[in-house]
C-alpha cells in the first residue's frame, strides 16, 4: 500500500527525490527473483540502469492524466503478481477506501492524499465474525466487546507507571506557595515532605486506573479466559506489577484446589455443556466469500487504448442523448473550466484538474485545450486574462435573489462585468441579464462599470450599454 500511495505522491509532486528514491528502490528490489531476499541497496542506484528507471519514469507520468481510480488500479499492475495475490485482501481494501472516498467527497488526487495523512493509522481491515482468525487489539479498544476466548499475553505491567517523571503540584507551604505550580519528581522521599498527601493520592490513583483495566481484560471472555504472566520467584517485600497481584492472590489461598503453587499456574477448567453452549451461541450461516486472489479489469490496459470502458460520470442529464441536453452539458463543462481560470495560463492546470475528476475525457481535454486557447486570443478577450485586473469569477451579489456573473474584473479605473455564452444563439435576455448587473455594481458604489457578452463559441464579443438593441 505505501508503494501505490507514494506511486501517487510522486505524481503529485514529480520534484520530490526522496519519494522518487524509494519508488527505484522498491522497483529495483520487485525486479528480482526473489523479493523476500536481500539484496544490494547501491545496485538501485546504480548508473547502469538509469535508462531503465527513466523508462519506468515515463510509464508512470503517461498515468497522470487518468482518473483517480482508474490511476490507481494502472499502478498496482507495477506490483509483481505474486504480491498482488498473496496481499490481495489490503489491496482490495485500499481500493473499496479509495472508492468510498471518491463517492463520498471528490475524485481529486490532493484531497485524497491529504485525508490518507491524516486518517491511514485509523483504517485497518474488517474481519467477518465468523472468520477463523485472531483479532489483536488493545484493552482499551476492547472495552464493551465480547468473545468466545481471550488469550492475555505479558500480563505484568507496573502498577506504578515508570514512564511519569514529574507532578505539577499547587504548594501550599512556604516558601514554595510562591509560586503557582512547581514540578515535583515522583519519589517516595516525597513521603517525608509537604507533599505527602499529593504523592499517595497520585499513587492510589493510578493503583485504581490499573485494578479497572484489569477488570475490563478479564471480563471480555465468555467462554476462555488464558492469562501469561512473568513473575520474580524471589521473595518481595512489596508487590510492583499486576502479576506480583495474582501471584500474591493465589499463593496466599492455599487451599484454592484451582491453584498449582509449584507450577505456579491456575485453572478453574469449568467445561460448559453442549446444550448450554449451544443455547448460547447464535449460530448462523456464513454468507461471507474467501478472496484468495485479487483480480482487476482495468479500463485500458496499460498504454493502450483498445477496449477501453468510458464511464464519465458528471450529473443525471448525462445519459440525454438529445441535442439539447448535449448542448446543456458542453455549457456547464466550459463554465467550470474558465471559473478556474484567472490568466491564460491557467488553461492547463484548470482542464488537468478536471480531468481527475472525471469530469473530462482524455480527447475532450485536448479538444477543451485547443478551443480555450483559440478564445483566449481574441484581441478584446486576451486583455481580461493577461493578469493586470483583481478577477472574480462566479462570485455571488447578494439581492432580493443571488446574482452570480461568470467573471468580474476589478481595477482603480473600471469595473468590467463578462458573461460566458457557449451555445450559438443571441437572445435580447443575454444582454437584460448582463445589465442587470452593472445596475448592481454602480448600486454597490462602483461607478465606472462596463458589461460584456462573450459569445466564445461564435467568437464574438457585444458590449452591453443601457440601450435595448437588436442584433444578428
Amino acid at each position: 500500500i505505501k508503494y501505490i500511495v507514494n506511486h501517487l505522491k510522486f505524481l503529485q509532486n514529480p520534484n520530490d527525490r526522496v519519494i522518487e528514491s524509494f519508488l527505484r528502490l522498491t522497483w529495483q528490489k520487485y525486479r528480482g527473483k526473489n523479493n523476500h531476499e536481500l539484496f544490494d541497496v547501491s545496485g538501485a542506484f546504480s548508473n547502469s540502469i538509469n535508462d531503465e528507471w527513466t523508462e519506468q519514469l515515463d510509464r508512470i507520468i503517461k498515468l497522470q492524466e487518468r482518473p483517480l481510480y482508474e490511476l490507481t488500479e494502472s499502478l498496482l499492475h507495477f506490483l509483481p503478481e505474486d504480491i498482488r495475490r498473496e496481499h490481495s485482501v489490503y489491496i482490495q481494501s485500499f481500493m473499496s477506501l479509495l472508492l468510498g472516498f471518491i463517492n463520498d467527497e471528490t475524485a481529486d488526487l490532493n484531497a485524497f492524499l491529504d485525508y490518507w495523512d491524516r486518517n491511514n493509522e485509523k483504517f485497518s481491515l474488517s474481519i467477518p465474525e465468523d472468520q477463523q482468525a485472531v483479532k489483536v487489539m488493545t484493552i482499551h479498544k476492547s472495552k464493551g466487546l465480547e468473545f468466545k476466548c481471550v488469550i492475555l499475553p505479558f500480563f505484568s505491567w507496573d502498577l506504578i507507571s515508570k514512564n511519569k517523571n514529574f507532578l505539577w503540584l499547587s504548594p501550599s507551604h512556604a516558601p514554595f506557595n510562591q509560586l503557582p505550580l512547581v514540578p515535583v519528581s515522583l519519589k517516595k522521599d516525597l513521603l517525608n515532605s509537604y507533599f505527602a498527601g499529593d504523592y499517595l493520592g497520585e499513587i492510589i490513583q493510578q493503583y485504581i486506573d490499573n485494578l479497572n483495566l484489569t477488570y475490563v481484560a478479564f471480563t471480555r471472555a465468555r467462554e476462555s479466559l488464558s492469562v501469561i504472566s512473568s513473575v520474580d520467584k524471589s521473595e518481595k517485600k512489596s508487590i510492583q506489577t499486576i502479576a506480583d497481584l495474582l501471584l500474591y492472590y493465589f499463593s496466599s489461598h492455599n487451599n484454592n484446589s484451582n491453584w498449582n503453587n509449584s507450577e505456579l499456574e491456575y485453572n478453574t477448567n469449568i467445561k460448559t455443556s453442549q446444550s448450554e453452549k449451544a443455547s448460547k451461541e447464535k449460530i448462523r450461516a456464513s454468507d461471507s466469500i474467501t478472496v484468495n486472489e485479487l483480480e482487476t479489469t482495468p479500463f485500458r490496459g496499460i498504454g493502450n487504448e483498445k477496449g477501453k470502458v468510458k464511464i464519465h460520470l458528471e450529473s443525471a442529464d448525462y445519459f440525454h442523448k438529445d441535442l439539447v441536453h448535449e448542448r446543456i452539458n458542453y455549457g456547464k463543462i466550459m463554465h467550470q473550466l474558465f471559473e478556474n481560470i484567472e490568466v491564460k495560463a491557467d488553461v492547463e492546470p484548470a482542464l488537468k484538474a478536471m480531468r481527475f475528476k472525471g469530469r473530462i475525457t482524455k480527447n475532450e481535454f485536448f479538444e477543451i485545450k485547443d478551443k480555450a486557447i483559440k478564445w483566449l486570443s481574441h484581441p478584446k478577450v486576451e486583455n481580461w486574462f493577461n493578469g493586470s485586473y483583481t478577477v472574480k469569477t462566479e462570485a455571488q451579489i447578494l439581492w432580493h435573489h443571488q446574482k452570480r456573473p461568470d467573471r468580474v474584473l476589478i481595477n482603480n479605473n473600471e469595473i468590467i462585468v463578462i458573461d460566458y455564452k457557449f451555445g450559438e444563439q443571441k437572445t435580447q435576455a443575454h444582454h437584460r441579464q448582463v445589465s442587470t448587473y452593472m445596475n448592481l455594481l454602480r448600486d454597490m458604489g462602483y461607478q465606472n462599470v462596463k458589461g460584456f457578452i462573450w459569445y466564445a463559441t461564435l467568437n464574438d464579443v457585444q458590449e452591453v450599454t443601457g440601450q435595448q438593441t437588436l442584433f444578428d
